[in-house]
């Protein structure tokens, strides 16, 4: 007899209901690893987590950390439109913006303005400080990625603006300067930045150019100007810490010479084919021991273009013996009279006896050499039917007129100036 199988007496298995809260716990479950994500320093990587059912699909965001950003100093003192910068960086989505923000030192969170806003590196805009009090100020910068993560730098502080310019006066140095040594001193102050450097200076006319006597970095502002005969023109330009810059009214002194100047040199040359014979082409040089007023030598004399004038060689004993033969200056042509002085030619041998007096015309330039004034004749056409002569050199005389003036309006010495035998060249 069959026997039916033991799974015909099994009851039929009626289908698994699904247990509650089994869908609930797939969401928990994803809620735990985007939190796990979110702990993990971003690395620039999506993350995506998905159910089964696509109806329940979470995705991570792309970029979780904020951008680095810091305030480059722009220094302690500003003034005018100095230019503002920032460094952002974001290595996951990138940096969207830098803003820039300017606040008083002392001032709260609230009291930040904004300076600018920067999308493109360089981040940085111009300051322009005038619009702003002289004081302390504090800067910052917002930095804000593409996903809106944002980071605030670190505050820059106390950065001084100041845009006031100091004070500053030149110290008058007197009335009746003499050359040599002279103090020039000035007073200065700036109550934000404080005082950088005091430039004392001088000029010899108000359109300059100036030059720097002296730069001084501390009080007392003060220094020796080594003085020359002449008007000057003397003033002070202060700088403070921010740049500012205060220059004093010029004040106007003239240093006055007292001493007299004196002849300095007497020289000649041979400039034609003869030695010993004066004729067109030789040159005579007279110098002075300084500066000179070349219009109180002779009335036209100048630097650059010749001025006429007439020498004349005189024997004033008509070669019978007695007193040496001379060179005197006249006016050519009408003109006004040299003030040279006259030249012994140290005998009365130069001229015949009864010879006359021969003149040439000549032209005088002026030239400093060594810091002294000398005036350069150059003898030309001579007048008279003597040649004045020497067979031996002597030395010669030169005996400086009174009237010259120097540029202290002291007229000349005229102590005589010898030149050597050896030296004569005519």
């Amino acid at each position: 007899m069959l026997r039916p199988s033991s799974s015909a007496h099994r009851p039929a298995r009626s289908p698994r209901r699904a247990r509650p809260g089994r869908p609930l716990l797939a969401v928990v479950g994803l809620g735990v690893l985007a939190a796990a994500a979110a702990s993990v320093p971003g690395s620039g990587a999506a993350f995506s987590s998905r159910t089964t059912n696509p109806a329940n699909a979470l995705t991570a965001a792309a970029d979780w950390v904020a951008p680095t950003v810091a305030v480059t100093d722009p220094g302690t003192y500003l003034s005018g439109a100095p230019t503002i910068r920032a460094t952002a960086s974001d290595s996951g989505s990138g940096v969207r913006s830098v803003a820039l923000q300017i606040a008083p030192n002392a001032g709260a969170e609230t009291s930040y303005v904004a300076l600018c806003t920067a999308t493109v590196a360089p981040y940085g805009c111009t300051w322009d400080t005038t619009r702003v009090a002289d004081g302390s100020y504090k800067l910052r910068a917002i930095a804000t990625d593409r996903d809106g993560n944002a980071a605030t730098s670190a505050v820059v502080s106390q950065r001084i603006v100041d845009n006031t310019a100091p004070t500053a006066a030149l110290n008058d140095p007197g009335q009746n300067l003499q050359p040599g040594p002279v103090t020039l001193s000035a007073t200065a102050s700036d109550a934000t930045s404080g005082v950088r450097q005091v430039v004392l200076q001088r000029a010899s006319s108000a359109t300059g150019p100036w030059t720097d006597v002296c730069t001084q970095t501390t009080a007392p502002y003060s220094c020796t100007w080594t003085a020359t005969a002449g008007t000057h023109l003397l003033r002070a330009v202060v700088t403070d810490v921010a740049g500012n810059v205060t220059t004093t009214a010029a004040i106007t002194r003239i240093v006055k010479d007292t001493v007299r100047p004196t002849g300095a040199a007497i020289s000649t040359t041979n400039g034609n084919a003869t030695a010993g014979s004066v004729g067109p082409g030789d040159t005579l040089t007279l110098r002075w021991s300084e500066p000179m007023l070349l219009g109180s030598i002779l009335t036209g004399l100048n630097t650059t273009t010749t001025t006429p004038l007439t020498v004349r060689f005189t024997n004033p004993s008509f070669g019978l013996g007695s007193g040496d033969d001379t060179i005197s200056f006249l006016a050519a042509n009408g003109g006004a009279t040299p003030n040279l002085g006259t030249v012994g030619l140290g005998s009365s041998n130069w001229l015949r006896a009864f010879a006359g007096a021969p003149t040439y015309a000549a032209t005088a330039i002026a030239r400093t050499v060594d810091g002294a004034t000398e005036v350069q004749i150059t003898l030309g056409t001579r007048t008279g039917t003597t040649t004045p002569a020497y067979a031996t050199p002597v030395a010669l005389s030169w005996t400086p007129s009174t009237v010259p003036q120097d540029l202290g309006e002291n007229t000349t010495d005229a102590a005589p100036v010898t030149q050597p035998s050896a030296g004569v060249a005519f």
